[in-house]
């Protein structure tokens, strides 16, 4: 991540997110290919980051953060869901 008015690079919460599993539901609601599928979350005003994905390809998962102002801590983690319990 870089701070756009310093140039400071901080390191992101995952070195690599996939989401390529169809039959997932993120927060109950998501599909990774439906439209409204968003797989990084953020408003410039917020601290918040929100991440949905599944890190190195495992523990696919909805990821809550907060910026510290020097590095990204976990806030909450909502695991994915299979379409099918929907």
């Amino acid at each position: 991540m870089i701070n756009a008015k310093t140039g400071a690079v901080y390191a992101a919460p995952f070195p690599y997110v996939g989401w390529g599993y169809p039959d997932l539901r993120y927060e109950g609601r998501f599909s990774p290919f439906e439209d409204e599928f968003k797989p990084t979350d953020y408003n410039l005003n917020s601290r918040l980051l929100i991440i949905r994905g599944c890190p190195e390809d495992k523990n696919c998962a909805s990821y809550f953060y907060e910026w510290t102002g020097q590095n990204f801590k976990l806030l909450r983690k909502v695991p994915a869901v299979p379409s099918s319990t929907q």
